[in-house]
């Protein structure tokens, strides 16, 4: 998700902010649909990346999340990542 208003101060479940965009997820679907690695594969790490940006990216929903990061990447001021293992 990106596009968020910093002025929020926070986001409910399912909730997708006004002016904000999805991209596609693994399921070939836009927006977050949780974690679903293989059952008896272990734990499988996943990424939450946090990027303070000047500026909105002007990319529309359903955009994959390589054109995300290009668009990006040369504006991105500061970033944060939590890592979360799950397992079934």
């Amino acid at each position: 998700m990106w596009n968020l208003d910093p002025a929020k101060g926070g986001i409910g479940a399912g909730e997708v902010p006004e002016g904000a965009r999805q991209g596609r997820n693994d399921f070939g679907t836009i927006g977050y649909r949780g974690p679903c690695p293989p059952h008896g594969h272990g734990a499988h790490p996943y990424h939450f990346v946090l990027l303070a940006l000047p500026q909105p990216v002007p990319l529309p929903d359903g955009v994959p999340i390589a054109d995300l990061h290009r668009a990006a990447s040369a504006a991105t001021l500061d970033q944060a990542e939590i890592v979360g293992l799950y397992e079934r």
